[in-house]
């Protein structure tokens, strides 16, 4: 069929008011899904009335019985391909067409009417005229399955919508409703919304989209893309709000700056029964830089900027955070209680009237509130703050805290609220008051130990915790301080001790630990994760100034703790036993007289030096290192090793003495040095001098020092100048270099090469002068004293050395 048949067939009907027309014949492609609606493809029109009748367009009215009445609306167009259509099929009797799910719709909502339309192409803003299914701007999509219903619902009618035609559109088998209208909310205090487009989704809920306005807080923000959900009992709209407003005066928790927000309407539309709300994040820049959650909720008579309630999440704050939140005026929290609590569940509520509900479902009080279950010491506890007024009431309750049978710390019987809801606590709880007018948080408590209730104090927190300071007494210790302390990881305790009681501890080889023993320390008493307590004790003692430490914390059985005094004196006798194998620390508790010899004091060194060269195998030089670590002064370690000298053998004086320079200062040698020469030479000067000439040769002094010191013993002699050849020449010092000396104090050469000659021999004397005083002279002198004394050589050192092995000192 062509558009000049069709117009033919139109026209004809014009006069009849009847068309018989098949669809096959100008949309064969939309027969199909004509068929699936109407059982046929073929239309009996009566009542036809033809609209419009022009060379390039048909349209036409009628109806048509297809066991329910069916209005038409027929539209016909010339074009390039054929004939182009829109038709338009509509009944007010739509449910005894639909099936499936679109009959699930009436469940729902009222269908007043229906139009099923089929078009060629897409065609926007189409009115429809049939008498009595008329409908306006109606949108034609290409193709045959574009359904319009006319829908109403208590929803729709609060939305003003009810009567309105909505196009159906399916989303797989599952059919939603739409319709462009323009809509507008003033929802005070929180937002104004204006929407473009509503959808009735196939369960009947109702989308709609276009922009809210915020006006949060008294806040003109600029508009943001939303969408808001309608259903037949509820609405919910819920929009992110950029760049959040400061919190106005008037409203609760000025201290708050909100970081995120959304604003949210949620309830019955149409019985005016909904709840306005905010909520997103918040922090407090001015305090911790902490913050958490929060959430407004006004209700539907609200118009205030004021909500109904508050509710902040504290998880996230500090205990001096929340105070600062919940007070009217700045405070100052109590030192230490941030660190000595943690706050977990925690939440604080503003309510404008008494028994509002928070979004938790909390039953609310009227004013500001904080609840949150706490760990408090290391345990579960309970925090709650109310405001009244300006008055602010702050309450941490925990249960008893215990260390195992050893220490206990608990309460005088502070009770939860009586509208608390939680875990148990005993009636020994413990109550801490937080008053923050004057910045302190204390508690009333009671200490027992060892299961003796010791004291009833006042303890405030500081620093974290609760320290308590009181006395304790143990077996033999009647006076130990004991220092209690509650804080973040639990119960603790710490004591001094201080006993004395004598000592009498066998060692080696003859020798004991003996005497009056001064016996301190300190103990720790902690946790070890399982409730149970752990002991760990640092002791020493001391005799006669000698020390002996524990090499480490002695760890004891908590049941045994009122025996310390036993268990440290054992602990430091085999420390003291340990300690004492080391050479050093033996001659130190030797020197100091804390070990002492069980036979006679005039054989402790001997017995001494040689246990230290047989046990320690030590050699006279390794001897008066150890003498020195031992603290000893280089007389007592010369006069040890002399003692000693039996066990130790042969051994080279002069190596014992260099190690002495070594170590210790020279005049203090030199001392040492002067007393061994007197000891030996009794009162006589010359003998000193020539002693103390030898020894400091042997101990490595050098020339000038030896020359200076025998100077100083023997100028005042008669013969001093002989005395003092004699005493250099021990001393080392070359036959040359004393005639230098002689000279310089004035004495002839005559009498020089006379001193010389007698103590060198006259073998040598001339080249022993030489230097001093020229060969010439040398010459002469030497000669002269040959002719005197004759000519002979000696060697004085081997006579030096047989004298000092007669004295039992071998070099």
């Amino acid at each position: 069929m062509t558009f000049d048949d069709l117009y033919k067939l139109v026209a004809s009907a014009q006069q009849t008011r009847t068309l018989a027309l098949d669809i096959i014949d100008f949309a064969p492609s939309a027969a199909e899904s004509i068929r699936k609606w109407i059982d046929t493809t073929r239309l009996q029109l009566s009542r036809v009335s033809v609209a419009q009748l022009a060379p390039a367009e048909l349209r036409l009215t009628g109806s048509m019985q297809l066991g329910l009445r069916i209005d038409c609306e027929l539209r016909f167009f010339r074009e390039p391909e054929g004939i182009g259509y829109a038709l338009t099929f509509a009944t007010s009797n739509p449910l005894d067409l639909l099936r499936g799910d679109f009959k699930a719709i009436s469940d729902l909502v009222a269908i007043d009417a229906l139009w099923w339309t089929a078009a060629s192409r897409r065609m926007a803003g189409v009115d429809v005229a049939i008498t009595g299914l008329e409908a306006e701007a109606l949108e034609f999509r290409q193709g045959f399955d574009n359904l319009h219903l006319r829908l109403n619902s208590p929803v729709l009618d609060a939305l003003t919508l009810g009567g309105s035609v909505f196009s159906v559109t399916m989303n797989g088998q599952i059919p939603a409703f739409s319709v462009a209208k323009e809509l507008r909310f003033d929802l005070d205090p929180v937002l104004e919304a204006r929407f473009q487009r509503l959808t009735v989704g196939a369960n009947g809920d109702v989308e709609l989209e276009g922009k809210v306005i915020p006006k949060l807080l008294g806040a003109q923000i600029p508009p943001i893309p939303a969408d808001m959900h309608f259903d037949t009992t509820s609405v919910a709209i819920r929009v992110p709000v950029p760049n959040p407003p400061s919190m106005p005066r008037g409203i609760p928790f000025q201290a708050i700056t909100l970081s995120k927000l959304f604003a949210e309407v949620r309830g019955s539309l149409g019985a005016a029964n909904y709840g306005i709300a905010a909520d997103g994040r918040y922090l407090l820049p001015g305090g911790s830089g902490n913050g958490g959650t929060f959430r407004f909720e006004y209700s539907a008579e609200n118009r205030s900027p004021v909500p109904d309630t508050i509710e902040l999440s504290i998880n996230e704050l500090m205990i001096g955070d929340v105070l600062n939140l919940l007070s009217p005026v700045a405070v100052t929290p109590p030192a230490g209680i941030d660190e000595a609590i943690t706050l977990s569940n925690g939440y604080a509520y503003y309510a404008a009237k008494q028994g509002a509900r928070s979004a938790s479902g909390v039953t609310l009080e009227k004013g500001l509130t904080a609840r949150s279950g706490i760990t408090v010491f290391g345990a579960p506890g309970y925090f709650s703050v109310d405001v009244h007024q300006s008055a602010m009431a702050a309450t941490v309750l925990t249960n008893p805290l215990k260390l195992g049978r050893v220490l206990a710390l608990r309460g005088t019987g502070v009770r939860p609220p009586t509208q608390y809801v939680g875990p148990r606590f005993a009636p020994d709880a413990i109550g801490i008051a937080i008053d923050t007018g004057a910045g302190t948080a204390r508690a009333s408590l009671i200490v027992d130990f060892l299961g003796q209730t010791i004291q009833r104090m006042e303890g405030a927190i500081e620093r974290g915790g609760i320290t308590l300071k009181t006395r304790a007494s143990l077996n033999y210790i009647a006076d130990v301080p004991l220092e209690v302390h509650a804080g973040v990881n639990g119960l603790s305790a710490k004591g001094g001790f201080k006993f004395q009681q004598t000592v009498d501890v066998p060692f080696t080889s003859g020798f004991n630990l003996q005497g009056l023993g001064n016996f301190s320390g300190s103990f720790a008493v902690t946790g070890d994760g399982t409730g149970a307590a752990k002991i760990a004790v640092e002791a020493s003692l001391t005799i006669a100034g000698f020390t002996v430490s524990l090499p480490r914390p002695l760890e004891i059985d908590p049941d045994r703790l009122k025996d310390l005094a036993k268990l440290v004196s054992l602990a430091l006798y085999e420390a003291a036993r340990v300690l004492l194998r080391d050479a050093v620390e033996l001659v130190k508790a030797f020197l100091l007289g804390a070990v002492r010899y069980t036979l006679s004091a005039a054989e402790a060194g001997r017995k001494l030096v040689t246990y230290l060269v047989v046990e320690c195998h030590a050699t006279a030089e390794q001897l008066i290192t150890i003498m020195h670590q031992a603290g000893a002064t280089a007389g007592r370690a010369l006069e040890l090793v002399r003692d000693g000298a039996a066990a130790l053998g042969e051994f080279a004086f002069e190596t014992v003495v260099g190690t002495l320079s070594k170590l210790y200062a020279a005049t203090e040698v030199l001392t040492t040095l002067r007393q061994w020469a007197e000891q030996f030479a009794g009162a006589a000067v010359e003998k000193i001098a020539e002693n103390l000439a030898w020894l400091m040769r042997k101990g490595g002094f050098a020339a000038q020092a030896i020359v200076d010191e025998a100077w100083r013993h023997v100028r005042n002699l008669p013969n001093a100048a002989k005395v003092f050849s004699r005493v250099l020449m021990l001393g080392g010092v070359s036959a040359s270099e004393i005639a230098k000396h002689l000279k310089g104090l004035s004495v002839k050469i005559e009498d020089v090469g006379d001193i010389l000659g007698r103590i060198f021999g006259t073998d040598i004397l001339e080249e022993i002068l030489k230097p001093a005083f020229g060969p010439g002279e040398a010459s002469r002198v030497a000669g002269n004293v040959q002719q005197e004394l004759g000519r002979f050589s000696r060697n004085v050192e081997d006579e030096w050395n047989d004298f000092w092995g007669r004295l039992g000192v071998k070099w």
